[in-house]
């Protein structure tokens, strides 16, 4: 979690819960969904709905309906597409939740079993390689819509396009990051809302009511934002019509586009104004959806979610959202609409470890997964709502659950409100690391309206063979003491999955009854071991913590692999390889068609012995196998050439160099490729770049020699694969050279 990841906030007003009281066990509608996404990888259930690319598919399109045009002459085929990354988050169970859309208005479907999209932030700009079959067809980019502003057709049904294979992805353009705290201004936000209905005409919500809906949005986040939110104002009011001849319930990701067209079709306005081809719009507008638990019922699928919308930027963000109306529970409807209001602005959802984990894995490792893939580690699925005291989690447990409670009784995170810009580093933020002396800190209560005051305590923990671990701290007297929350963060090889999931995980601190803060007097160790977190003292509005350097971390591992390229026979037999590492033991991926294995490990390192039966398949046969410890990772290169080669390769393919390890700046090399045929490159990664120096050709043998560069690696440490094919007699051969780049150093 880097910085910007940071959030603490506050809230005032109605007399807050005892400080004992433990979370109600009741769970409210909002909570419905967690128990969904519990058959759903943590990276498939999103915080929030469409993102940036839903705005290139609808952006810009007036007088829409909730009719969906059916698809014209079928596009060319394609191998690559290039759009904007969208994610959905929160939708059904096993439903991808990756779009593309394009510049000419589609957004398509994607599957990612590779985990290329893994990490891409929603937003960016990139392009898809496909692994569909040839001739894979794209959907066509929408007709201009049917139907006058205000006077929707009929729904028709949306057809359902196939999502393509994902095979590699590159970006083109990162997502744009959020203007500087400084940058942002006080102003007002606009609720525009449409109650959406099958008659299209039913108004089932009073204007009273709605101006109230909109009133305690406002007073909750004008509070929260500390002033910038000046106020959320009533905007256009209308209802709209969708029906059961769209086979896509409302509660389904599928359900966005048209219900959402139809929606601002009625209220005469441009879609692009609540999102656009950059992301939701920055105009600070919203666009509520409202429907009954009748009209949900119409439809068989279960609804799993009281609400969904987009993930917006910052305190500028406008966009779409809906939430089920609830007339008999005002509370739960408005704190649902509050709730969604906070993803339109950016922010993502807030978990918490549950209660089995408070003895032995308090602070981790996590699995968000469902069923748990790693049975040592805490399980997460299902708990990314369960911050009980947080709006953007378990409000769920207060305003958004049976019995109704105070909105003034709930807050974001101090990681929201860092994410936000509302407070940075020494302006709200105290940033710390261990250090041999022990740090007193005192903070102020997260709910004080000082932006400049110490209040959220950002803790960063280099851990070797995992990165870095990132810890905040926060006093809410509301809930009862000091919380200590684990960041989903890129660098922390435990999180790293989490983020998109979560902004933050509270660290439940008893068994028993689920407390979410760490009392006066009782220490607890991070995952790490490396600091020690003891809340000294606490008054009305401020807290004192100790952080105690309980343990110095280990030096960082060496690895290494001798020899890094093995040649075997081409008969048939083996060769052995030694691993050295100062972290006692290693890690490997040897499966590969055609070679076996045996490992012998030690205290220290060990041998991998590689064997293969003769090979008569008449072209060579190569691996590279990753061995890591953790920290390093260096590729084995293991090549067997056909029978009849007499034990050389140079009759079939032939690398003068089978690795290459560059620095982080921009670097060449030359690759002598030695071959009986004309020679292809059918791989290369993206930041590499290749061409034909020299070639020498000596009756049937040719040598051609690559003039190979790499360009400069700002990011991490990386790695890829050039792969060098030539075919003859109906065989084709393969040679791989593997790249790993060093990364730039982080601060």
């Amino acid at each position: 979690m880097s910085l910007h990841h940071l959030a603490a906030t506050a809230s005032r007003g109605i007399a807050p819960r005892s400080a004992s009281q433990p979370p109600p066990e009741t769970r409210g509608r909002a909570d419905c969904q967690a128990e969904a996404d519990q058959r759903t990888n943590p990276l498939s259930r999103r915080a929030v709905g469409l993102l940036a690319g839903l705005a290139l598919a609808l952006g810009g399109l007036t007088g829409l309906t909730a009719t969906s045009p059916p698809l014209a002459a079928a596009a060319p085929a394609a191998t690559s597409l290039t759009g904007t990354l969208v994610i959905i988050a929160d939708g059904p169970a096993g439903e991808s939740p990756y779009r593309l859309a394009t510049e000419d208005g589609r957004l398509v479907p994607l599957t990612d079993p590779s985990g290329s999209l893994a990490g891409i932030a929603p937003g960016s700009q990139v392009t898809v390689t496909l692994g569909s079959p040839a001739g894979t067809e794209l959907p066509d980019a929408p007709p201009p819509a049917r139907g006058a502003p205000g006077t929707p057709d009929r729904a028709d049904a949306a057809p359902v396009n196939p999502a393509l294979l994902v095979a590699a992805a590159e970006v083109l353009t990162p997502a744009a990051a959020a203007p500087s705290p400084g940058s942002l201004q006080p102003a007002p936000h606009t609720l525009d809302i449409v109650m959406l209905s099958t008659s299209g005409t039913d108004r089932f919500v009073s204007d009273a009511r709605l101006q109230e809906v909109a009133d305690n949005a406002s007073r909750f986040w004008s509070r929260e934002s500390r002033g910038l939110v000046t106020r959320i104002n009533l905007g256009l009011v209308a209802t709209a019509r969708y029906t059961t001849a769209n086979p896509a319930g409302p509660c389904s990701n599928d359900a966005f586009d048209p219900m959402f067209r139809a929606a601002a079709a009625a209220l005469g306005v441009s879609t692009s104004q609540y999102w656009h081809a950059t992301g939701n719009s920055t105009n600070r507008r919203h666009l509520l959806v409202f429907f009954t638990p009748d009209f949900i019922a119409q439809w068989p699928d279960e609804c799993g979610a009281g609400g969904q919308a987009t993930l917006g930027r910052d305190l500028m963000s406008g966009g779409p959202l809906w939430s089920e109306y609830l007339v008999d529970y005002p509370a739960w409807t408005d704190g649902t609409v509050i709730h969604e209001l906070g993803h339109n602005l950016g922010l993502d959802h807030g978990a918490a470890t549950p209660q089995s984990c408070v003895d032995t894995l308090w602070d981790g490792p996590f699995d968000a997964n469902y069923p748990p893939v790693n049975q040592a580690a805490c399980p997460l699925a299902g708990r990314d709502y369960d911050d009980w005291h947080n709006i953007m989690g378990s409000g769920n447990r207060s305003v958004l659950s049976f019995p109704e409670s105070s909105q003034d009784d709930v807050i974001i995170s101090g990681v929201a409100k860092a994410k936000l810009g509302l407070i940075t580093p020494g302006a709200g933020v105290v940033t710390v690391s261990p250090t041999p002396t022990d740090q007193t800190i005192t903070i102020q209560q997260t709910q004080t309206q000082d932006r400049n005051a110490p209040q959220s305590i950002l803790l960063t923990e280099t851990v070797p063979n995992c990165g870095s671990q990132v810890h905040t701290l926060d006093y809410d007297p509301y809930v009862g003491g000091v919380r200590v929350f684990r960041g989903p963060d890129y660098r922390d090889c435990q999180t790293k999955d989490l983020v998109y999931w979560a902004d933050t995980v509270v660290l439940t601190t008893d068994a028993a009854t689920g407390r979410q803060y760490l009392p006066v007097g009782q220490s607890r160790l991070t995952q790490s071991g490396q600091t020690e977190i003891t809340v000294l003292s606490t008054t009305a509005t401020t807290a004192t913590i100790r952080l105690h350097q309980a343990s110095t971390p280990p030096p960082v591992s060496t690895l290494t692999v001798s020899p890094t390229e093995l040649l075997l026979p081409a008969a048939g037999g083996k060769g052995t390889v030694t691993v050295t590492t100062t972290q006692g033991h290693f890690g490997y991926s040897l499966n590969y068609p055609g070679f076996d294995y045996s490992i012998k490990q030690s205290q220290g390192g060990g041998k991998i012995t590689i064997s293969a039966s003769a090979n008569n398949t008449g072209v060579e046969r190569s691996a590279t196998f990753p061995i890591t410890d953790g920290t390093t990772t260096v590729n084995l290169r293991v090549v067997q050439p056909p029978v009849g080669s007499s034990g050389s390769t140079s009759t079939a393919l032939k690398l003068s160099r089978t690795t290459w390890n560059p620095g982080k700046g921009a670097r060449s090399v030359k690759v002598t490729v030695t071959s009986g045929q004309d020679v292809q490159v059918t791989q290369i990664p993206s930041w590499a770049s290749l061409g034909t120096c020299k070639l020498k050709k000596n009756g049937p043998t040719q040598k051609e020699t690559f003039c190979l560069s790499v360009q400069k690696n700002t990011g991490p440490a990386r790695s890829g694969v050039v792969r060098f094919e030539t075919t003859a007699n109906g065989q084709t051969a393969t040679a791989d050279l593997v790249i790993t780049q060093k990364g730039a150093k982080r601060g």
